[in-house]
């Protein structure tokens, strides 16, 4: 047999396929539900940041940054899905051409570098880890 007489067939069929709607076997991706636990863990992991930012409210703690900052975005970042309430509450931004702008207060501050973070008046440069703001700041939470 030659190579026409098995292309031929291959052809037939697959055209004969696709004239009659079949449709051939194709993997979709799909979101897998998590477990429980692995929710139940997400939920208690919400409920520490949420702690945390609390925590850093209450003892003034605040973090100084620019709106173009890739470093500040990566430190916001780590917030998750608490990000907005550490913009709200703790975040100041340093550039006069941002939103609400407390250029001076960053000036006054000597603000060096994005991020700086202000704990318990001592200033703190660099991207840190939830950790890292938990232990600075005397949290005593789960983080």
């Amino acid at each position: 047999m030659n190579l026409r007489s098995h292309l031929i067939p291959s052809t037939v069929l697959l055209l004969s396929l696709t004239l009659t709607g079949a449709k051939t076997a194709t993997a979709t991706p799909t979101s897998p539900t998590p477990p429980p636990t692995e929710i139940a863990q997400n939920t208690s992991r919400r409920a520490n940041i949420n702690a945390l930012i609390d925590h850093l409210n209450a003892i003034d703690a605040r973090m100084y940054g620019a709106y173009w900052c890739p470093h500040c975005n990566d430190q916001k970042e780590r917030f998750g899905n608490a990000a907005s309430r550490l913009n709200a509450e703790i975040y100041v931004e340093c550039d006069p051409r941002g939103e609400n702008p407390q250029t001076q207060l960053c000036i006054d501050k000597k603000v060096q570098g994005f991020p700086s973070w202000e704990i318990n008046g001592e200033m703190y440069m660099g991207v840190k880890s939830l950790s890292e703001l938990a232990e600075l700041s005397g949290f005593d939470g789960d983080i």
